[in-house]
């Protein structure tokens, strides 16, 4: 095939989808909703999850036949901002306290034995946005161009915020790593919430 600019930027109907236009939003766990609509504006970066679907290898007069096997997922990161309030770093530690105390190995039980485990699972939705602001989704009703919602996520590992003293001109950064049971997204024919 010969080269033609002409030809590719006609495939590029849209101009591409840019990394930079996206919006993360998470619930944080009932009296820790305060932190929900902070962190969407300090969510640094993120990712729109892969999937994976694993082998299951089986041997036949001496050759190894492949099977698709069990979807897989893996677990999810976010880099986040860190302001001199730390209120979406104390969310998080907190949200993480209620399954394991810091001092001892227990769960926080007043938060955990009731309501239950609805305390720390919460859904993570990921909004690829438009060039046009965002929520057009050329024809797609205004929810944004694609979207995952990751089911009953909760936060695995919250990490360090390095510092150093020549660290000028810069903002705090942490990341929090995410596991969950599964996510859906939008736009899969046969497709279903319903699992």
């Amino acid at each position: 095939m010969a080269f033609n600019a002409a030809e590719f930027r006609s495939k590029m109907r849209y101009g591409g989808a840019r990394p930079n236009l996206y919006e993360v939003t998470l619930s944080f766990p009932s009296d820790l909703g305060e932190a929900s609509e902070i962190f969407t504006f300090m969510c640094r970066s993120a990712s729109l999850p892969g999937m994976m679907i694993g082998t299951a290898p089986t041997s036949y007069f001496g050759r190894t036949i492949k099977f698709a096997g069990d979807r897989q997922f893996e677990d999810w990161n976010v880099q986040v901002y860190n302001d001199e309030d730390f209120k979406v770093r104390n969310a998080f530690e907190a949200w993480q306290n209620r399954m394991s105390l810091l001092d001892h190995n227990t769960k926080a039980v007043e938060n955990m034995c009731s309501p239950g485990p609805e305390a720390y699972y919460v859904d993570v939705t990921i909004k690829q946005l438009g060039k046009d602001g965002g929520l057009c989704g050329h024809g797609n009703g205004g929810d944004g161009l694609k979207t995952y919602t990751l089911k009953n996520a909760w936060p695995n590992q919250i990490g360090p915020i390095e510092l150093a003293w020549d660290a000028n001109d810069q903002i705090e950064t942490f990341s929090v790593n995410f596991t969950y049971d599964y996510f859906i997204t939008d736009k899969i024919e046969g497709l279903s919430d319903s699992i």
